[in-house]
């Protein structure tokens, strides 16, 4: 296995080294990243930035702000959350379960004194409160799984830059921001700085597997440039197409929020776009783009959704993959904004 260090903290950057080595790594062996950012707001994939910050806050206070290509919601990123990411090859998508990526996390805190436990679909939690949160992608036959580590981040900056949403408290009878989480320096036996941290995280997962670094090469360092630049730099990125739309619905479900925007003309698709923060492992647009030039009925929609769901990758239905487990019955419900207890 090899580590990279980016040697950087720049928001952009940091997402290119992942997405460069997702798609275009020249060997096979396995990489772990552990990275950090200056002030960020890092938004999930699927989700409408507009509504996910307050972007004159944002600027004014000189916090980055950059869309990720994984699924989830929205995250606060400082020079006190150390993140990591972990990239290999998956030939076996079967059985891609997000514990399976957290274990090796937990077990490596557990080494440093943190009984962390893994909660819902993606989360740790020390003693109920939330220290990281976590999100995936593949891409051809690889799979980038990376996650956050609220070491000694300020909460109070977290707290005004993250809201939750208001369906969202009302469904769920979710708890403040600041409640929900802590930080795991606040819970260490011995008092360390987050650098030190870092290396004896690194230390433990060194315990498993043999980590050899590897250095970038001045050609791979001008793509990830040349990446953040074009991408993660990039407001058609960061914030998205925004074309007229005359349809949008919203469905709050277990594993996520889901809206989605149409725009229908004589009765058919003309453009589909989905937005959440469900931890989809494929990007959704594909799935948004069989859907243009179809009748907008249930009959059609549901057709179209039907096919993802019968094809598969391994045992795994494709529709999963998009969406992370939402429902067949539940999507084509919100697509035709039907009311919330019907189609689930």
């Amino acid at each position: 296995m090899f580590v990279i260090e980016t040697n950087t903290t720049d928001p952009a950057l940091n997402l290119a080294y992942e997405e460069y080595y997702l798609r275009h790594a020249a060997f096979d062996d396995p990489i772990i990243m552990l990275w950090r950012n200056e002030p960020t707001v890092v938004v999930g994939a699927f989700q409408n930035t507009y509504s996910e910050v307050d972007y004159d806050y944002l600027r004014s206070h000189s916090i980055h702000l950059v869309r990720r290509t994984t699924g989830g919601g929205a995250v606060y990123h400082d020079l006190g959350n150390l993140c990591y990411s972990f990239i290999r090859l998956e030939t076996d998508l079967d059985h891609l379960d997000f514990h399976q990526f957290l274990q090796p996390v937990q077990t490596a805190l557990a080494t440093l004194g943190i009984d962390a436990e893994i909660s819902g679909r993606n989360d740790l939690l020390v003693e109920g409160r939330k220290i990281s949160g976590s999100a995936a992608r593949v891409v051809g036959d690889r799979v980038l799984f990376h996650g956050t580590l609220l070491y000694s981040s300020d909460l109070g900056v977290l707290v005004r830059v993250l809201t939750v949403n208001k369906e969202k408290i009302v469904s769920k009878g979710v708890p403040s921001v600041r409640s929900r989480v802590t930080r795991i320096a606040d819970h260490l036996p011995q008092s360390l700085d987050i650098l030190e941290f870092k290396q004896l995280l690194l230390n433990a997962f060194m315990d498993s597997e043999t980590y050899l670094p590897y250095e970038p090469s001045e050609k791979e360092k001008r793509a990830i440039l040349a990446l953040a630049e074009s991408k993660y730099r990039n407001d058609e990125w960061t914030f998205g197409k925004n074309p007229s739309f005359n349809v949008s619905y919203s469905r709050r479900f277990d594993k996520g929020e889901l809206t989605v925007k149409l725009l229908v003309h004589h009765s058919r698709i003309e453009h589909c776009h989905f937005e959440g923060d469900y931890l989809g492992w494929l990007d959704s647009d594909e799935v948004a783009s069989a859907l243009v030039g179809v009748v907008y009925s249930r009959e059609s929609v549901e057709a179209v959704l039907k096919k993802f769901e019968e094809s598969t990758t391994g045992s795994m239905s494709r529709l999963d993959l998009y969406f992370g487990g939402l429902t067949r019955n539940g999507i084509v419900g919100t697509i035709m904004g039907e009311d919330k207890h019907q189609g689930e």
